[in-house]
C-alpha cells in the first residue's frame, strides 16, 4: 500500500514540490523508506510508488503527459486486458496495475472507472487536458480525502496530511464531533474529523479543471448485473461463483497470506475457498484471537473444525480476553489514529496483523462486509417484512415475531398493508425508525435500488459507519505495513446483492441465505447452518470494569464540556446519569465508548499539532 499526497494550484500558478513536504511528514509512512516527488507547472504529486508515461509509450491513443500515482490494485486484470486489445491496445505488453489503469484511461476516459474491480485510492494529472481525477474505489476500502485552501487544491489519502498541508490552524469539525456523541454518524460519508477536509465518498471521482472542482457518482452502473429471471439456487451458485473468483484474485500475487479467521460463517468460507482454489504457491496463515474466560465469545470448536476441514491451513492463536481492547480510546494510546475511533479493538487487530508480519505476510484477508452486503441481521430489521414473498409470508412471519421488535399485529399489516404504502406512511403504521440514517441529509447521491433489502445494504455498506470503520481499518493497515483485502467487498459481489430480487437475503430463519447456499458442500456443514453468532461485550465489559468510573467521568466533563463545549451542562447531566444505570444493566457502552474515543483524540490533536490547532475562530 501506497501514500499519496499532492497540491493543484487552482489559479494555473506555479507549484513547487517543496509544498508537499508538511503532508508528506503527516502522512504516517514510517515503513516507507522513499517518497517519489512529480511537479509540472501548476500541480505536485508524490507518493512511495510514481508511474509516468507519455506519447512515446505506444499504448493505445497517443495522448501526451498522463501522471499517475497512489494505490492500485486490479482484480479483473484479464477482463481488462482483453478488451483494450479487441480495440487494438498493445494491452499484453503492460506489466503492472497502474500500467494497465493508465492505458484504460487514455481508451475511455473517465468511463473507465466503473471497468474497475478492485481496491484502490489514486491521482491522475492529464496534461493534455490540464485536468486532475482523484478515484477512489467502488466500496471505499481506500480512503481520499481533499480540501481547497487559498485557490489550492490538497489531496491525499490521509486526512490529518490534508490538514496541516492548509495554510493557518489545523482545526477539529465540531458538527461531526457533536454528532459522534449522539451516535449519528451520516457525516463521515464525506466529511472527516478535520474542519475544512472532506472525504471523498466510495464509488465516486473527483475532478478539477480550469479552477472548478467536482465531486461525481460513478458506481454502481444502474442495471449492470441485473439478475433477472432465475431459480434461488441460481443465485446462489451466481454468489459462489463470484466469491470464490474474488478469493483467487486475491491470492493470486501472493507468496504468504494471512486471514483473519473466526469460526464464523463469513471468515469460514474464504478460508475453504481459498483452500479449494490452492491459487497460486504461497502459504495461507490463520490468525484467531480465542476467548478462554468469555463463552459468549469462544469460537474455539468452530475454529478446530475449519482448520480440520482445510489441510493446508495454519493456524495461530492470541488469547483475546488478555488483549487490551479499549486501549486505544482511553490513557496513552501507542497508536494515533487520524480520526476518532467508532469502535474498541483496534488493539485487538493491530496485535493479530501484528503476528501476520512477524510470518512473512504482506496481506491478510479477512471477511468484513459479509454482514452487512449479506444482511446478516435481516430478522431484526422489521422492515424487511414487506420483501418476504406471498408464498413465503406464512413460513417467515414467525422468524421475525421471534427477533424484530415489532408486535405481532404490526408484522402483519406491514407484510400485507404496509407493502403498497410509500414508505413514511408504512413506518406511521408500524412506528418504527426509517431505513433512511437519521440526522443530517446526505449530500451523496443513493442510487435507484430494486428492493427494500438494496436499500438497507446500500445504507449498512455505504453509510457513514462503514465510512468511519474503513477509515480505521485502511490507517491500522498501512501503518503495521500491511495490505486488507476484503472477498465479500468485490465489487461484483455487492452488485449482485444489490440487484437480488426481494426476500432471497434469508430463508426459514437463516440469514445470509445467499452465502449458506453458495456454500453448500464445501463448508462444513456445522459451520454453515450454524446460527449462533459470537457476542464480544463480555471482554470489553470486563476490561472497563476495572477502570475508576469517577475519575474518568471527570476528565471526561473536563474536556468535553468545559474546554470544548461539545456538551452542554444540561446535555452533560443526562450523559452522566448513565453512570449509575450500569447497575439495572442498561449501560449504554457504545455511547460511552465514543464519548471517550472523542475526548482522548481531542487531547491527542493537542499534542500532535502543538501551537497549529485551534477550536475556532478564539483558539481553545
Amino acid at each position: 500500500m501506497s501514500t499519496l499526497v499532492g497540491v493543484l494550484a487552482l489559479d494555473g500558478k506555479r507549484v513547487e514540490a517543496g509544498c508537499l513536504a508538511p503532508a508528506i511528514g503527516e502522512s504516517g509512512s514510517r515503513r516507507t523508506s522513499e517518497w517519489h516527488r512529480w511537479n509540472q507547472g501548476p500541480i505536485a504529486l508524490a507518493d512511495s510508488v510514481a508511474l509516468t508515461e507519455n506519447a512515446q509509450s505506444g499504448v493505445g491513443e497517443a495522448r501526451a503527459g498522463c501522471v499517475l500515482v497512489g494505490d492500485v490494485r486490479l482484480d479483473n486484470r484479464q477482463e481488462l486486458s482483453d478488451s483494450l486489445a479487441s480495440q487494438g491496445c498493445a494491452a499484453s505488453r503492460l506489466v503492472g496495475d497502474s500500467a494497465l489503469l493508465l492505458a484504460a484511461y487514455r481508451r475511455w476516459g473517465v468511463d473507465c472507472w466503473s471497468r474497475l474491480v478492485g481496491d484502490f485510492s489514486f491521482a491522475i494529472w492529464d496534461s493534455a487536458r490540464a485536468t486532475l481525477l482523484c478515484v477512489r474505489d467502488p466500496l471505499g476500502t481506500r480512503q481520499l480525502t481533499y480540501s481547497i485552501d487559498d485557490r489550492r487544491l490538497l489531496f491525499g489519502t490521509r486526512a490529518a496530511a490534508v490538514a496541516v498541508a492548509r495554510h493557518g490552524a489545523v482545526r477539529p469539525r465540531r458538527e461531526l464531533l457533536r454528532d459522534l456523541l449522539f451516535k449519528r454518524y451520516d457525516r463521515w460519508v464525506d466529511e472527516t474529523a478535520f474542519e475544512a477536509v472532506s472525504r471523498l465518498p466510495a464509488g465516486h471521482y473527483l475532478t478539477a479543471h480550469d479552477g472548478t472542482v467536482k465531486v461525481s457518482r460513478y458506481w454502481p452502473v444502474a442495471g449492470r448485473g441485473a439478475q433477472g429471471e432465475r431459480e434461488p439456487g441460481e443465485h446462489a451458485q451466481r454468489f459462489g461463483e463470484l466469491l470464490d473468483g474474488a478469493v483467487t484474485a486475491r491470492l493470486q500475487d501472493c507468496e504468504a497470506a494471512g486471514l483473519l479467521l473466526s469460526g464464523g460463517l463469513d471468515s469460514s468460507s474464504i478460508a475453504c475457498l481459498a483452500e479449494r482454489s490452492r491459487a497460486g504457491s504461497g502459504r495461507l496463515m490463520a490468525y484467531t484471537a480465542i476467548y478462554p474466560r468469555s463463552p459468549a465469545a469462544d469460537e474455539r470448536e468452530h475454529l478446530r473444525t475449519v482448520v480440520a476441514h482445510c489441510s493446508t491451513l495454519r493456524s495461530s492463536t492470541i488469547d483475546g480476553d488478555d488483549c487490551p481492547v479499549a486501549a486505544d480510546i482511553t490513557g496513552e494510546p501507542e497508536w494515533l489514529p487520524d480520526e476518532p475511533l467508532v469502535d474498541a479493538g483496534s488493539p485487538l487487530l493491530r496485535t493479530l496483523l501484528r503476528r501476520a508480519r512477524e510470518d512473512g505476510c504482506k496481506v491478510v484477508l479477512a471477511g468484513s462486509g459479509a454482514d452487512q452486503a449479506l444482511l446478516g441481521e435481516a430478522y431484526y430489521a422489521s422492515g424487511l417484512v414487506r420483501d418476504i414473498p406471498w408464498s413465503r409470508l406464512l413460513a417467515e412471519l414467525p422468524q421475525f415475531d421471534r427477533r424484530s421488535p415489532f408486535s405481532r399485529w404490526q408484522l402483519w399489516a406491514a407484510a400485507t398493508v404496509g407493502r403498497f404504502l410509500p414508505d413514511p406512511w408504512f413506518h406511521w403504521l408500524s412506528g418504527s425508525a426509517s431505513l433512511q440514517p437519521n440526522g443530517r441529509a446526505g449530500s451523496v447521491e443513493v442510487p435507484t435500488l430494486p428492493s427494500r433489502s438494496a436499500r438497507l445494504i446500500w445504507r449498512e455498506l455505504f453509510g457513514g459507519l462503514a465510512a468511519a470503520r474503513s477509515a480505521t481499518l485502511d490507517q491500522l493497515a498501512h501503518d503495521e505495513g500491511l495490505e486488507w483485502r476484503f472477498p465479500f467487498l468485490d465489487s461484483r459481489v455487492v452488485q449482485l446483492c444489490l440487484d437480488l430480487p426481494a426476500g432471497l437475503h434469508f430463508k426459514d430463519g437463516f440469514d445470509k441465505a445467499l452465502l449458506r447456499g453458495a456454500m453448500l458442500g464445501i463448508l462444513p456443514e456445522s459451520i454453515r447452518s450454524r446460527t449462533r453468532p459470537a457476542h464480544f461485550s463480555e471482554p470489553l465489559q470486563r476490561a472497563l470494569a476495572g477502570w475508576s468510573r469517577d475519575k474518568v467521568w471527570v476528565e471526561l466533563c473536563e474536556t468535553l464540556v468545559v474546554r470544548y463545549g461539545l456538551l452542554s451542562a444540561a446535555e452533560w447531566e443526562k450523559v452522566e446519569s448513565l453512570q449509575g444505570a450500569g447497575v439495572r444493566g442498561e449501560f449504554d457502552f457504545r455511547r460511552f465508548l465514543l464519548l471517550l474515543a472523542t475526548a482522548t483524540w481531542l487531547r491527542q490533536g493537542e499534542a500532535r499539532f502543538g501551537s497549529r490547532w485551534s477550536w475556532g475562530i478564539g483558539g481553545l
